[in-house]
């Protein structure tokens, strides 16, 4: 929903289409190099620090479980 404060709903940065393009050039770049999570939320809300922990969180047990 918003990739910064300023970028809100009702902020002077909120445009949705350019959201969606950003989006699509980061999915369309990455490919499948690098998993990569939408999360319907903005930045600074709580499911989207949580999606965060959860990936981080998933990214070191994969690390440290293959040194095992």
């Amino acid at each position: 929903k918003a990739i910064s404060v300023i970028s809100a709903e009702g902020q002077s940065f909120h445009d949705r289409e350019a959201d969606k393009a950003l989006f699509a050039a980061i999915h369309e770049a990455v490919g499948s190099k690098v998993p990569v999570i939408d999360v319907e939320c903005g930045i600074n809300d709580r499911e989207f620090a949580q999606a965060c922990v959860d990936a981080l969180l998933a990214n070191i047990e994969a690390h440290v479980g293959s040194k095992r």
